[in-house]
């Protein structure tokens, strides 16, 4: 499939080594229908990451190109290292880019490579938005990222730079304005919520939000790359946590404002 000039975006990922990168672009790989199993920098399988070195060391050392389709347009999503060693690579990824997501771990709070990524991209006058990675794994602390001695909670990213912008958020992609929050991702936003309340592992997080999102038991075993019993397994954890029976009842609950 072609596409125009006007319909084509390049998109590249910044952040600090570790904030979730690779994850974001997997997801949106995933999310999109580009690939039909999400892979694991833990595992060694993602798209972006498929150097010997990247697998061994779990982290990317070159700039990579994840090209989506999505409502008519080509996304090219870049994502870049986030060790200072490898910054040449993120200079030629801004060089191409037309805006920026810039990767903040929910564990870890501001940090360098953010603070260096907003730099870039003031430099530049580029659009750009924070992601707030991990928030459905131990010890998260949405507030990390978004509280700072210039701003206040949902603001935005704000330590000693005082940077503020838009701030999405997610164990999946999802987004909310930094002027009036709504998150876009509302089925997204429902189920990090219910894993935090009813302390579900991160696997269980994972099948709950395809779950959520009205997947198929087959569906969740080809996604995660695990047998159908074991997926069967986790479902009926995750119904026995959230007091549901049925996978309808599990999406009814999501859904209903009462949380």
């Amino acid at each position: 499939m072609s596409y125009s000039v006007q319909n084509i975006r390049n998109v590249c990922l910044l952040g600090h080594s570790g904030s979730g990168k690779t994850s974001l672009a997997e997801s949106l790989l995933f999310m999109t229908g580009a690939i039909d199993r999400m892979g694991r920098v833990a595992d060694g399988n993602t798209v972006c990451d498929y150097d010997p070195e990247e697998v061994k060391r779990q982290i990317s050392l070159s700039t990579a190109v994840a090209p989506i389709d999505y409502k008519g347009c080509r996304i090219n999503v870049l994502d870049t290292p986030g060790a200072f060693d490898f910054s040449g690579e993120v200079m030629e990824a801004l060089r191409a880019a037309d805006a920026a997501i810039i990767v903040c771990s929910a564990k870890d709070g501001v940090s360098v490579g953010l603070e260096k990524a907003w730099k870039y991209c003031e430099e530049r006058n580029m659009p750009r938005f924070i992601y707030i990675s991990k928030t459905d794994e131990e010890n998260a602390d949405y507030a990390a990222p978004t509280v700072g001695e210039q701003g206040g909670e949902g603001e935005g990213a704000a330590g000693e730079t005082g940077v503020s912008a838009p701030v999405a958020v997610g164990a999946s992609p999802s987004a909310i304005s930094s002027q009036n929050p709504q998150p876009v991702d509302f089925i997204g936003q429902r189920v990090a919520l219910l894993a935090r309340e009813n302390k579900l592992t991160p696997r269980e997080t994972e099948v709950f939000g395809l779950l959520a999102h009205g997947r198929s038991i087959p569906y969740v075993r080809d996604a995660l790359i695990i047998s159908r019993d074991t997926a069967a397994t986790h479902a009926k954890h995750i119904y026995a946590k959230l007091d549901v029976h049925s996978r309808q009842e599990l999406i009814d609950l999501v859904m209903s404002d009462e949380l």
